[in-house]
C-alpha cells in the first residue's frame, strides 16, 4: 500500500467518492478543526499543508506535532470513534480538501467493502507509524533536554555533545554537523561531526532553521542579527514529502533545544563577567 496515493485510490472509484466526499476549501490561518472539539470527519489533503498542533497549557501556545502533506489524510480517529479531538489542525497555507464524515465511512464500507477496506487498513499503518514517530521525538527530547541542566564552559562543547546525543536516533542514514560563530576571527568552526557517508556537499552558512534542499536540513540559532550556531542533517536517502514533514517535527524539537543551551551558556558567561568585575572594583 502507497500511503501517498490514498487520494488518488479513492478518486478512481468515482461512484465512491462523489457519493460519500464533499470538497471544501480552507484558507491559510483557519482550523479545520480545534482541539477538544467533538469530532465526526475524516480528512483528505488535495492541495497544500496542514499543522496538527497540541496545546501546551494555558493561553495560545502550542506545539506542532505533525505536518500533513498533500495525498495524506488526518483526523481519522472521529471516524473510528466518537472522541473529541485531541489536537488542532490548522491550515499552514490555502489548502483544499476533501471530508467524508463518520455514518458515511460505515455505509461505505458496507456497500464497497474493498475501498472501505483500503482506507481503514491505511488508517491503521499510518495511525502507528505516526505513533512510532512520537516515540521517537519525545524519547529524542528527553535524553537533549538532559543536556540543558549541565554546565558547560563554552558553547563548542554544548554543540559538540548535541551532535552526539542526536546522531543516536538517526541510525546510521545521516551527517550530522555543528558550527559556531567565533567573534574574535569572525569565522564559523565545527562544534561537532557524526558523518555516515562520504558527501563533498558544502552548505553555506543558514539565516534560519529549514529545508536547504530536498536532503538536508539546517537548525539555526540566530541571535543578535546574525546566526550565531547552527546544525546540518544531511541525509543519505532521498526523502518524500511525507517524510521531510516527519523529520521537520523532530529538527523543530532539536532547534529549540539548541537555541535554550546557548541562551543558557550566554546566560551564564555573562554573570560569571559580571561577577569578576565586581570582585575585581572590590579588591580595588
Amino acid at each position: 500500500m502507497n500511503k501517498e496515493n490514498i487520494l488518488d485510490f479513492i478518486k478512481q472509484r468515482k461512484e465512491v467518492f462523489e457519493k460519500y466526499f464533499s470538497r471544501k476549501e480552507v484558507k491559510a490561518g483557519e482550523f479545520v478543526f480545534r482541539e477538544n472539539e467533538k469530532g465526526e470527519s475524516l480528512f483528505l489533503l488535495e492541495k497544500g499543508r496542514i499543522c496538527i498542533n497540541k496545546s501546551m497549557g494555558e493561553g495560545d501556545e502550542s506545539k506542532t506535532l505533525a505536518f500533513i502533506s498533500e495525498g495524506n489524510f488526518f483526523g481519522e480517529i472521529a471516524v473510528i470513534d466518537e472522541v473529541l479531538r485531541t489536537a488542532s489542525a490548522l491550515a499552514c497555507e490555502d489548502c483544499a480538501l476533501y471530508e467524508i464524515k463518520r455514518k458515511d465511512f460505515y455505509e461505505l464500507s458496507e456497500k464497497y467493502p474493498k475501498e472501505g477496506f483500503y482506507i481503514f487498513s491505511a488508517i491503521t499503518k499510518i495511525s502507528l507509524e505516526r505513533l512510532q514517530h512520537t516515540s521517537k521525538e519525545l524519547t529524542l527530547l528527553y535524553d537533549i533536554s538532559r543536556l540543558l541542566t549541565k554546565h558547560y564552559s563554552d558553547e563548542k562543547d554544548f554543540l559538540k555533545e548535541i551532535v552526539d546525543q542526536v546522531a543516536f536516533y538517526f541510525e546510521g542514514d545521516w551527517n550530522i554537523e555543528s558550527f559556531f560563530y567565533n567573534f574574535y576571527n569572525d569565522e564559523y568552526e565545527k562544534a561537532g561531526s557524526n558523518r555516515e557517508f562520504e558527501s563533498a556537499e558544502k552548505f553555506p552558512v543558514p539565516s534560519q532553521s529549514g529545508w536547504l534542499d530536498e536532503n538536508a536540513y539546517a537548525s539555526v540559532y540566530f541571535d543578535k542579527a546574525k546566526t550565531q550556531a547552527y546544525m546540518i542533517f544531511d541525509s543519505r536517502n532521498n526523502l518524500s514529502e511525507s517524510e521531510k514533514n516527519n523529520w521537520s517535527v523532530i529538527f523543530n524539537t532539536i532547534s529549540f533545544i539548541l537555541a535554550s543551551g546557548l541562551r543558557n551558556i550566554a546566560g551564564l558567561k555573562e554573570i560569571a563577567l559580571m561577577n569578576k568585575l565586581k570582585d575585581r572594583k572590590n579588591f580595588l
